[in-house]
């Protein structure tokens, strides 16, 4: 490196560094996808707290079908074979307890926790592949 080049370099790393910052602070409140198992008739883990936005993806890992249904109707996946998902985005606040239609004793629940957000709360549902 030639001793020119240093100042060149120390310019280039001060306009890097306040983008890399903003990049960083962007990409910390994006929504994020949490992971549910359903694994030997269970829900892993049972209990989860979230951010409005986020969503969360149930994956059936039993060889039996599952179902996940919120308590009140709001989330409702047709029949999961083995390692179908089922994924719900949050948008509002509050507590979300759920359950399997086909084994009503697996039970779970979200706790959904910031202000509400503008984006409408959906579902997908996609099969194994």
């Amino acid at each position: 490196m030639k001793k020119k080049d240093g100042p060149a370099l120390t310019r280039a790393f001060t306009r890097a560094l306040p983008l890399a910052f903003l990049v960083f602070l962007i990409g910390s409140t994006w929504a994020k996808d949490m992971q549910i198992e359903i694994k030997n008739h269970l829900f892993i883990p049972a209990k989860m707290t979230v951010k409005a936005g986020d969503s969360v993806t149930w994956t059936n890992e039993d060889e039996d079908p599952h179902t996940v249904m919120e308590k009140d109707g709001k989330f409702r996946s047709g029949a999961l074979d083995t390692k179908d998902t089922y994924s719900f985005q949050f948008t509002r606040p509050g507590t979300y307890a759920y359950f399997c239609t086909m084994h009503p004793m697996m039970v779970g629940s979200i706790k959904v926790v910031g202000k509400k957000t503008s984006r409408r709360q959906n579902e997908v549902l996609s099969p194994a592949k």
